[in-house]
C-alpha cells in the first residue's frame, strides 16, 4: 500500500496488495455494466510501516538500510542461508531443521511460526459441506490451460471465487485474468527462496503456493492449470474430510518407483519392496484441510523437500521416462514434487492409495488444445491499468 515500506520487496507477501489491489472488487458482469469501472480495494491485514533504523539492520530475512540523502530506508531481501548436506550417501529430510532456516517472515506466511501465537488457537471454520477455496496457479504459458479450468468452474461452480498465484504473468496477462468473473490473482512469494524456485519446470513451487493458501484459507482444493472441471465436487469434501487429504488424478499403470530419481530416497526413505510396485498417481487437484497431522506428515516435509535442490530436483532429473515391459523399475525420469508427494502419502497411509486417492475422470479432465476458451467477462481490462 502507498506510504508502506514493505512494497518494496516483491513477491515476498502473497496477500501483498500493493500491487494486485483489486483483489477485493466486486464481481459485475461486463455484459451487463459496461461502463462499470474497477475500483480500489482496501487491505486491512497490511503488516505494519517498517521502523527506520539508525545503523544497517537484518532481521526475519529482510535487511533494512539507513538511507540519509533520500531521509527513509531502502529494504533488501536477504537469500536464505540452508544447512549444507554432508553427504550425498547418508542424508535424510531433517523437516524442523531445514524449515527453521527459513527467514521468519516466511515462516509466518506459511503459518508455521505466526507474531501471535494466539492466532493459531483460533479454529478454523469446518467445510463439511462447503467447498474448500478453490487455488490454481499460472505462467504465460499456462494460459490455454488456465482460461478453460476459469471456464469450467464459472459453469460448474458459478459464483465460485478462483485464487491463482501469479508465477511471472505478464502485465496484459494479469489484467486478463482479472477481468474474469471470480478471479482473483495473488501474489507468489518465490523471490524470497533460492533462484532454483524459478526453474518452474522443477515444481520446487508447487508446495509453497499449496501452504501458503491453506494457511490463509484453512482448508483448499488445488487444481493443476492443466486441468478443467467436468462436474461439480461436492460429493468430494465430505470424503476428504476423513484424513484431511484427497489427492484427485490418476493410477498410473508404472510404479512410483519407476518415476522417482533414487536420489530423493535418501530424503525420504520408504519400504522400497512396497514402492516399488505401488501404482503411481499422478495429481490433477487435491483437497487439503488445514490440521495438525496434515501439516507435520505432508505439508512440512514436503517443503522442507522442495528448499533442498537435491532433494526435489535431484541432479540429472529428466522428465521423459524409459519404461521397461514391467513398469517397476526405474524409468531414468522424475516426477519431482509428485514424486515426493507420493512418496508422503504412501508413507503416511502405509501404501492404501484408496486412503487419499480418488479417480479424476468424473471430476476432471486434461484441458483441450483444440478448444478456444471464452469465459464470463466481468471488467474491462481497459479500466485495470494499476495492474502492472
Amino acid at each position: 500500500m502507498p506510504g508502506n515500506d514493505d512494497q518494496n520487496v516483491q513477491g515476498f507477501n502473497p496477500q501483498n496488495e500493493a500491487q494486485i489491489n483489486h483483489m477485493d472488487l466486486p464481481d459485475n458482469d461486463i455484459n451487463q455494466n459496461s461502463g462499470a469501472r474497477a475500483g480500489v480495494g482496501n487491505n486491512q491485514n497490511d503488516p505494519p510501516g517498517v521502523v527506520k533504523p539508525d545503523n544497517d539492520v537484518e532481521r526475519d530475512g529482510i535487511k533494512i538500510v539507513p538511507n540519509a540523502d533520500a531521509g527513509s530506508s531502502e529494504i533488501k531481501k536477504v537469500a536464505p542461508q540452508f544447512p549444507a548436506v554432508k553427504n550425498p550417501d547418508e542424508v535424510d529430510l531433517d523437516t524442523d531443521e531445514r524449515l527453521n532456516k527459513l527467514p521468519e517472515k516466511v515462516n509466518v506466511e506459511l503459518g508455521w511460526r505466526p507474531l501471535n501465537p494466539a492466532r493459531n488457537q483460533q479454529p478454523k471454520k469446518e467445510h463439511f459441506h462447503e467447498l474448500p477455496t478453490l487455488v490454481s496457479a499460472a505462467a504465460d504459458k499456462d494460459m490455454d490451460g488456465i482460461l478453460q479450468l476459469i471456464q469450467s468452474v464459472q459453469k460448474f461452480i458459478p459464483g465460485e471465487k478462483l485464487f491463482i498465484y501469479d508465477l511471472g504473468l505478464s502485465v496484459q496477462n494479469k489484467r486478463k485474468l482479472v477481468s474474469l468473473c471470480g478471479v482473483r490473482l495473488k501474489d507468489y512469494m518465490g523471490g524470497a527462496f533460492p533462484d532454483f524456485f524459478q526453474k518452474l519446470e522443477n515444481f520446487h513451487w508447487r508446495p509453497l503456493v499449496i501452504q501458503s493458501a491453506l494457511s490463509e484459507f484453512g482448508h483448499m482444493t488445488w487444481i493443476n492449470p492443466t486441468s478443467r472441471l467436468i462436474n461439480t465436487l461436492n460429493a468430494l469434501v465430505e470424503k476428504s474430510d476423513k484424513n484431511g487429504i484427497l489427492l484427485i488424478g490418476t493410477e498410473e499403470v508404472h510404479s512410483s518407483n519407476a518415476v522417482t530419481s533414487p536420489a530423493m530416497l535418501k530424503y525420504i526413505p520408504t519400504d522400497q519392496k512396497k514402492f516399488k510396485v505401488s501404482s503411481h498417481i499422478t495429481m490433477s487437484a487435491m483437497i487439503l484441510h488445514n490440521r495438525p497431522e496434515v501439516q507435520d506428515s505432508l505439508m512440512r516435509p514436503w517443503m522442507a523437500c522442495a528448499i533442498e535442490q537435491e532433494c526435489m530436483a535431484p541432479t540429472g532429473s529428466k522428465w521423459k521416462c524409459y519404461f521397461d515391459f514391467t513398469g517397476l523399475e526405474h524409468a531414468k525420469c522424475h516426477r519431482y514434487d509428485e514424486s515426493a508427494l507420493n512418496l508422503l502419502l504412501k508413507n503416511r497411509f502405509d501404501y492404501r492409495n484408496s486412503d487419499f486417492y480418488v479417480n479424476k475422470n468424473s471430476y476432471f479432465d486434461h484441458f483441450d488444445t483444440e478448444v478456444v476458451p471464452n469465459p464470463r467477462r466481468c471488467k474491462n481490462p481497459n479500466d485495470l491499468q494499476h495492474i502492472k
